[in-house]
């Protein structure tokens, strides 16, 4: 039979104290759906007088006031036995007693026929140990007064008929090792308190009407070896704290309405009902609380399959869950809490999907994780502190989320950390100083939240840090000394703070901070100083400096580190000009080129005009040049190739002509090539297959032609190939299948002939592969297929023909498919029906 469970309003339990003490008869009024049992115990007779005790030969006590008050209330004169009770006998010879020093050690009246309520005033045995009153007829609420039993070692009020809540108090018997309150009628939760009983060895609350869920504060109970609460109506999901207790032999929470899993290695222990499970229950769960049918690869999960044959699943030898990748695969909804018992778990993946809710605390318990990703994603609420326990884990990042509450100073455990990513959230408060503690930290960027206070000095102690991202908060005071003397530090974004001081030259050398330079003081530096002060007077004049949207402090008598967008080293030499977007008319002047410690010259967005200074070959420092978004004109400057350390060219959106010099081969460590939207001409030189380096190719929108280099398959790290809207003939060569790590490639709008390369689909990262409005002939390659990433496919506008390859249904990630104005010919595939993402499908001619 399963019980029913339901709340007393409060104003209802004097009510149901009144029906129960009436008669025996009315127990089943009480809500017992037990039997009820064979021999009825005599009803306590109100009329009945009191006997009157013989005058004792010992003074009154109070344990022995204790014990008459519990004997009226319990109705002793009905007891099976009661010997000696209420007489002038010493009290350690009452039946059930037991007694040191004349004080009640021990009330022991099993089975006894007790009838009533117990009574408030065994509150005052405070030397009570045992308290034994299993299996009697006791009525009513468990008297608050009991946990002033601070000595008691056992309590025991099992198979009574008590009623009403536990009191909390009993949480602070802290002597006390066995706790039986089984078989009554007890309703209401778990009071937390219970985590307060250190010695507990034995809880049983077994068969009773208790509610809500198991408080996590039982988990503290290091000495438990058993914990029955089965038969109760427990809600909620299991503590993971109760299955960590070392010492628990046994565990009962069978007849529950308990939820979630618990180890296998604890579901051996007992009885568990439906809530135990195999890790295989906790994938389960994250499939179905995260939409797992929509997922954009869900191969075999929930099949019969091996879990480690299940997508995005790894296993080890043993057959253990180490590794869950499952970033960018649509997962939506929470991540429950039953990933937290994958405790073998070194590496959990659910960046870049649509998860939102809270971080669950139960990750806390992946005590062997050593990266976790959760980055790109809806996630919110506070990092949970038990994240804190992980001290394995070396990499975490919880970036562009909507995180937010203080960063938990439990992070600071973390030994083993390199990485810390958390920008892009709600993050709030101080930057906890215990983050000093993590001594293998290289990269920590908490940019784009909402910290205030001073950067700790703590952080000073972080010895190997490479990258210190602090941009976009509410930071004050000064940039602390420490930062200067941090022998490996490469990036260092202050900006967007309230700091105020100056920046030391070495700092400012290193990222954009938004402080003035510090000056310097030597007397050889000051004469460096004011020669640079000398072109920079130049470059205000000849670009409307008067007019600038923001020209602080320029040709004033302050350092020129203070002057807006200038920045210096320690030697006060200049190392960065960041004027992007400042209203910028006229010309650069070749003067600029006399700046020779330049590392970095941002002018892009402005209104610059006329030709790039040849003498801007001179500055051998620099690395990024940005001049895009101008009114710039002329040809190229091959001189530019002489700029061996530059990794990044913006000199797209202007009005430059001519070709490409040839010389821009020599750039080796150039990593970015943006030159579109402008008027050059000739063909692609070859030689830019040289820029071993290179991820970035953006060449649209110029007047390009001839054939596409097959020297460009030699850029074996480029990622994005834009050459559309050129005019551009030949072939396209199937050596550009070697660029293994392309994402994009879009040769759109050219005079492109013959057939598509089949070898095409070995481009296995590509997501984008835009062909449209060239001649090409033949068919569509069915080796496209290969191509798992892909999203979108544009081959509208050239001369195709044959049938659609059915093979295109493979492409599970495929959002776009244009492929009319062709000379295709045949039914549409059935497959294609199978491309769940597609948004927008064009086959007509």
């Amino acid at each position: 039979m399963r019980l029913t469970f339901f709340r007393i309003a409060p104003g209802g339990i004097a009510l149901v104290l009144a029906l129960c003490s009436a008669a025996v008869v009315l127990w089943a009024a009480c809500g017992d759906t037990r039997p009820a049992p064979t021999a009825v115990p005599p009803t306590v007779e109100t009329a009945t007088p009191k006997p009157t005790p013989t005058p004792t030969a010992e003074p009154s006590s109070p344990d022995r006031d204790a014990l008459e008050a519990f004997y009226e209330s319990a109705g002793g004169e009905k007891w099976t036995r009661s010997d000696n009770w209420l007489s002038d006998e010493p009290l350690g010879t009452w039946y059930g007693v037991t007694t040191d020093d004349s004080r009640v050690t021990e009330l022991v009246l099993v089975e006894n026929g007790l009838v009533g309520n117990i009574a408030p005033e065994l509150g005052r045995l405070t030397n009570l140990t045992k308290l034994e009153l299993r299996g009697s007829w006791m009525l009513g609420l468990i008297p608050s007064e009991l946990g002033n039993l601070s000595n008691l070692t056992d309590l025991d009020l099992s198979e009574n008929r008590l009623i009403g809540e536990i009191p909390q108090e009993l949480g602070s018997l802290a002597a006390l090792e066995t706790l039986d309150l089984s078989g009554n009628q007890l309703f209401g939760e778990i009071p937390p308190e219970f985590g307060g009983l250190g010695a507990l060895v034995k809880l049983d609350l077994s068969g009773n009407w208790l509610l809500e869920e198991i408080p996590a504060e039982l988990g503290e109970l290091a000495n438990l070896t058993v914990l029955d609460l089965s038969e109760n109506g427990l809600t909620g999901k299991v503590p993971p704290e109760l299955v960590e207790l070392a010492n628990l032999t046994v565990l009962d929470l069978s007849g529950n309405e308990l939820t979630g899993c618990i180890p296998e290695s604890a579901a051996e222990l007992a009885e568990l009902g439906q809530i135990s499970c195999h890790p295989r229950d906790a994938l389960v769960a994250l499939y179905n609380s995260t939409g797992g049918p929509n997922w954009e690869n869900d191969d075999n999960w929930l099949s019969d399959a091996p879990l480690g044959e299940w997508y995005g699943v790894t296993t080890n030898s043993q057959g253990e869950i180490i590794e869950l990748s499952l970033g960018e695969n649509g997962l939506k909804g929470e991540i429950p809490p039953e990933l937290g018992y994958l405790l073998s778990l070194e590496h959990l993946e659910l960046h870049e999907n649509e998860l939102s809710g809270q971080i669950p605390p139960e990750l806390g318990r992946l005590f062997n994780l050593v990266s976790l990703g959760l980055h790109s994603n809806d996630l919110s609420g506070k990092i949970p502190a038990e994240m804190g326990s992980l001290t394995d884990l070396e990499w975490i990042s919880a970036s562009e989320n909507r995180l937010g509450g203080p960063i938990p100073p439990e992070l600071g455990n973390l030994s083993s950390l390199r990485t810390v990513s958390a920008w892009g959230n709600n993050l709030t408060g101080e930057i906890p100083p215990e983050l000093g503690w993590l001594s293998r930290l290289e990269w920590l960027d908490l940019s784009y939240n909402e910290l205030t206070g001073e950067i700790p000095a703590e952080l000073g102690r972080l010895t190997f840090l490479t990258g210190l991202h602090l941009a976009s908060n509410e930071l004050s005071g000064e940039i602390p000394a420490w930062l200067g003397s941090r022998q490996y530090l490469e990036e260092l974004e202050l900006w967007g703070n309230r700091l105020t001081g100056c920046a030391p030259g070495e700092l400012a050398a290193l990222g954009r901070l938004d402080l003035p330079t510090c000056p310097p003081s030597d007397t050889q530096d000051l004469r460096d100083v004011q020669s640079s002060r000398e072109v920079l007077v130049e470059l205000y004049h000849a670009t409307d400096g008067p007019n600038w949207e923001n020209n602080d402090n320029w040709l004033s008598d302050k350092f020129i580190g203070e002057w807006y967008g200038v920045v210096t080293d320690e030697q006060g030499r200049v190392i960065k000009l960041e004027l992007g977007e400042n209203k910028m008319k006229g010309s650069l002047p070749p003067s600029v080129s006399d700046l020779t410690n330049l590392t970095e010259l941002d002018m892009q967005g402005n209104w610059l005009r006329e030709k790039i200074p040849s003498e801007i070959g001179n500055l051998s420092n620099l690395t990024v040049l940005g001049l895009w978004n101008n009114q710039l004109s002329g040809e190229l400057p091959s001189e530019i190739g002489k700029l061996s350390n530059l990794k990044e060219l913006f000199l797209d959106n202007n009005l430059l002509s001519g070709e490409i010099p040839t010389d821009f081969g020599n750039l080796t460590k150039l990593e970015i090539l943006n030159l579109h939207e402008n008027g050059l001409s000739g063909e692609i030189p070859p030689e830019l297959g040289k820029l071993s380096n290179l991820e970035t190719l953006h060449l649209q929108e110029n007047w390009l032609e001839g054939e596409i280099p097959k020297e460009l398959a030699q850029l074996s790290k480029l990622k994005t190939l834009d050459l559309w809207r050129n005019r551009l003939t030949g072939n396209i060569p199937p050596e550009l299948a070697k660029l293994t790590n392309l994402t994009r490639l879009d040769l759109a709008s050219n005079k492109l002939t013959g057939e598509i390369p089949r070898e095409l689909g070995l481009l296995s990262q590509l997501t984008t592969l835009s062909l449209w409005d060239n001649n090409l002939t033949g068919r569509i390659p069915p080796e496209l297929r290969n191509l798992a990433q892909l999203e979108f496919l544009y081959l509208t506008d050239n001369e195709l023909s044959g049938e659609l390859p059915s093979e295109l249904g493979s492409l599970s990630k495929l959002k776009e498919l244009h492929i009319w104005n062709n000379q295709l010919s045949g039914r549409i595939p059935a497959e294609l029906g199978s491309l769940s993402n597609l948004t927008e499908l064009e086959l007509s001619t």
